[in-house]
């Protein structure tokens, strides 16, 4: 909205208000609920993604082929992403300027890719962070992980973690699921153990310093042990998170207590486990994000799987959504971009089998959670597999603001030969996709007022938008005729304020722009 506002070289003006009536409906501040509709999709996908034969686990299928921290977007909506097809390690980026996607292969590895993580450093170079595992008889198995780097478009090996380490019956051992990094650009790789009942029996972490070009030893995050098999008191769930400040966090829980708690990187090599978080009551499954406030999202579900809870800042969980019938939804990420929250689950039936497709969960600028939107359309899973294959686009620096939501998974509607004992064949004609997460965006409205109305010259004149919308976030853009003369965030009550005293002598059409949010459609 524009506002004719005249300075006048004389003295003694009076003030003249701007105001504006509120839409049909609604008095004061009262604003409408909003309609948030939310659509995946599909924004890249990688075709005849298959396996290694020994990729599968005999008794059940069991896919563990994880992606956590493997898609990053910086500020400008760049994407970067490793992934693996059979033995062999790739990395794609897409660039939004030019639309276009490139396709690298990394290496060819001995063993079958089954997790990667990606990491863009503050100088611009990529590394990746891979663990592959092989079969070698019932119930075991033994697995390689290694960190590239790439420097100058080509790529190489920085060092190998481990080679040829055992599972299962030769374990348990201390086995590398994800990798992140910290604000001076050291890497972390977060282990759990693993081995015949063992997994959750400690959480563990190696540095790899990238300026020095050395790894260190393996250091303990959490060891808190009961004695007992399988019991898993420090389960991360490959959760490793980058905080807005730059210091990591590993959010734990421990089955035997029944408690969160949370790691935290006090120094280089060394971890606070300290703080056992609010959360109590049998739970399945949680993950958790830092936005860019610093305010933490964790989502979990109970052991039935029918029930799926919500909690701010480890606070009193909310309990979001009840299924009805002998279907349930198992939360396998969440992340928060502005003020919407975006949780991914996968469907449960009565028997904790995965049914194949992912839904969404997510929370409006109002608080207003919504029903479980499906997704994807997949070939359905049979008894026992579980596609841990997914994950939300992650920041790649600490202060990267995300300004558009993708979602990565594993489309397992290919071949599975002779499963799920995994004695023969394997996985082939998969599909890797991306899925690009939009929002309906609800109209707004932006009035502008001043706090002199004609003024005088050298008065300094205040000049305040207002914004109506769900709780809009983002900036507006005061203009004086077609030049720039002010941004300003808004407030939490909808408005930005500007103040000069630099307006010349006659009339100024004064005008305030809003950008829009994730939720709210930009309006003049």
């Amino acid at each position: 909205m524009s506002l004719a506002a005249t300075t006048n070289s004389a003295n003694s003006h009076g003030t003249v208000g701007n105001s504006q009536a509120a839409p049909n409906g609604y008095k004061g501040a009262f604003k409408p609920k909003p309609e948030l509709s939310t659509t995946a999709t599909e924004f890249k996908v990688f075709n005849n993604i298959g396996s290694y034969t020994d990729y599968i686990q005999d008794g059940g299928a069991w896919l563990g082929y994880f992606i956590r921290n493997a898609l990053l977007e910086d500020n400008g909506g760049n994407l970067y992403f490793v992934y693996g097809n059979a033995k062999q390690l790739w990395y794609a980026e897409y660039v939004l300027n030019t639309d276009t996607w490139s396709n690298t292969l990394i290496d060819t590895r001995s063993k079958g890719v089954a997790a990667t993580s990606m990491v863009l450093d503050t100088n611009g170079n990529r590394w990746v962070f891979t663990s592959e595992i092989t079969r070698v008889g019932n119930w075991d198995r033994y697995g390689d992980s290694a960190i590239y780097e790439e420097t100058g478009g080509s790529w190489s090996k920085a060092t190998d973690l481990y080679v040829n380490r055992g599972w299962e019956l030769t374990g348990p051992n201390d086995v590398a699921h994800t990798m992140i990094k910290d604000a001076n650009n050291n890497l972390h790789v977060l282990f759990q153990r693993e081995g015949w009942y063992s997994y959750g029996y400690a959480a563990k972490e190696m540095t790899y310093d990238t300026t020095a070009r050395s790894l260190s030893g393996m250091t303990t995050i959490s060891g808190t042990s009961s004695g007992g098999q399988d019991d898993n008191r420090n389960d991360a769930n490959n959760t490793i998170v980058l905080s807005s400040d730059g210091t990591i966090y590993v959010p734990m829980h421990d089955y035997v207590t029944i408690s969160f708690f949370t790691g935290k990187s006090s120094t280089y090599g060394s971890w606070d486990t300290s703080t056992v978080l609010g959360y109590t009551g049998g739970y399945n499954n949680g993950v958790s994000y830092q936005d860019e406030s610093g305010n933490w999202h964790t989502v979990y579900t109970d052991s039935t799987m029918k029930n799926v809870y919500y909690g701010l800042n480890w606070g009193t969980p909310q309990e979001i959504y009840t299924s009805s019938g002998n279907i349930g939804y198992y939360p396998t990420d969440i992340i928060a971009v502005g003020n919407i929250v975006y949780i991914s689950a996968i469907q449960y039936d009565s028997n904790a089998n995965a049914r194949g497709d992912y839904y969404l969960i997510v929370k409006d600028a109002n608080g207003t959670w919504s029903a479980p939107q499906q997704i994807t359309s997949e070939a359905s899973w049979s008894s026992n597999q579980v596609p841990w294959a997914d994950g939300f686009a992650k920041k790649a620096h600490a202060s990267t603001l995300i300004p558009t939501v993708y979602f990565a998974y594993l489309n397992q509607d290919g071949n599975c030969n002779s499963c799920p004992n995994g004695s023969s064949g394997g996985w082939s004609g998969a599909k890797l996709k991306i899925l690009k997460i939009t929002n309906s965006a609800t109209s707004t409205t932006t009035s502008v007022s001043s706090s002199e109305n004609p003024s005088n010259y050298g008065d300094s004149v205040t000049f305040t938008a207002t914004v109506t919308g769900v709780s809009p976030t983002g900036a507006v853009t005061f203009k004086d005729g077609v030049a720039t003369i002010a941004a300003i965030s808004l407030n939490g009550g909808g408005q930005a304020s500007f103040s000069t005293s630099s307006l010349s002598g006659g009339t100024h059409s004064i005008t305030a722009g809003y950008g829009g949010d994730s939720s709210n459609a930009a309006s003049t």
